[in-house]
């Protein structure tokens, strides 16, 4: 009797131990979603909206989905073009800081040809300006 339940016990978490390999486990996504889930809950818990907690438990189960899930594939391209974004956001709020920072010892604009960000000395008057990016010249006033 005991050797039956050993062997059922061993075959069943065997089974587990293969299905759970299969899975595509967390990933950068994943845990975005766990924590804009967790932020939702707080919220709806301080103003009291049970919308707010039905979306926050929604994006629960979806981050709970991702990972469980055996298409890795599809996973993983959902967490690559993720991250990519996070990553450009992420650029583009430390360029945005930099730029308020020195607001008062440069000039930012963009190039009209490209759309290229780039920056003069303030207070050099009007210059004729060459685009690093596309050599487009151009008259800008700083």
């Amino acid at each position: 009797m005991l050797d039956k339940l050993k062997s059922a016990w061993s075959k069943a978490s065997s089974a587990v131990v293969h299905w759970l390999r299969r899975c595509n486990g967390a990933d950068n996504l994943g845990m975005a979603i766990i924590v804009t889930s967790l932020i939702a809950l707080i919220l709806a818990r301080i103003t009291g909206l049970a919308l707010l907690a039905y979306a926050a438990i929604a994006l629960y189960l979806w981050a709970m989905f991702r990972m469980f899930s055996h298409n890795k594939a599809r996973r993983m391209q959902e967490n690559n073009r993720f991250t990519q974004g996070w990553m450009k956001g992420k650029t583009e709020a430390s360029q945005a800081l930099n730029r308020l920072k020195n607001s008062r010892k440069y000039k930012y604009y963009r190039c009209p040809n490209c759309k290229a960000r780039l920056r003069m000395p303030r207070g050099i008057g009007e210059k004729n300006v060459t685009c690093s990016q596309c050599r487009h010249t151009f008259k800008q006033k700083a």
